[in-house]
């Protein structure tokens, strides 16, 4: 799907969609690059083309935040899955539309995908979904338990600049 996104405005949809606080940019990474927050429990589905226009916007905020002169390309999803389950699962078609967009319209701006807190409801759309991408886009994903994230995370991102649920600092 082609994307227009230099006449996005913020209509209601997106504004209910945003409300909840699912889908955010915050802080930077050690390189500089944006920092998109990602709370899929917090996902409702109950709109389809508000929930992927909000991934759009919050994507293409963090792309306007960039230093070019920097050489920053690319933004790091920090995904928080507490609360997820299959009661707050979102419809396939959101998460797999939205993977696709992902893959699609931004495939060299995306660096690292952080998923923590994964049970098993998340861990079960992730073998649904992985399939449909391509191998570039799922080698950027990782799944990480408990005693990763303090390995992994602060190798990408500052812990004073990176919020609790990803081994950071701020509250």
């Amino acid at each position: 799907q082609e994307l227009n996104t230099c006449c996005m405005k913020v209509d209601a949809g997106m504004r209910r969609e945003a409300a909840g606080g699912k889908m955010y940019t915050l802080g930077r990474g050690r390189s500089g690059e944006p920092l998109v927050y990602f709370r899929p429990a917090l996902e409702t589905g109950s709109d389809y083309e508000a929930s992927l226009h909000l991934l759009v916007y919050t994507l293409e905020r963090a792309i306007k935040s960039m230093d070019s002169k920097r050489g920053v390309e690319k933004f790091i999803v920090l995904v928080d899955c507490t609360g997820f389950g299959l009661s707050r699962a979102p419809p396939i078609s959101l998460v797999t539309g939205q993977f696709k967009t992902l893959m699609h319209n931004y495939p060299m701006r995306l660096g690292k995908v952080f998923v923590v807190n994964a049970g098993t409801p998340m861990n079960m759309l992730w073998k649904i979904v992985s399939p449909i991408l391509n191998e570039r886009t799922r080698h950027k994903v990782f799944f990480l338990s408990e005693k990763e994230i303090s390995q992994h995370i602060p190798q990408y991102v500052n812990p004073d600049v990176l919020e609790v649920e990803f081994g950071g600092k701020l509250e």
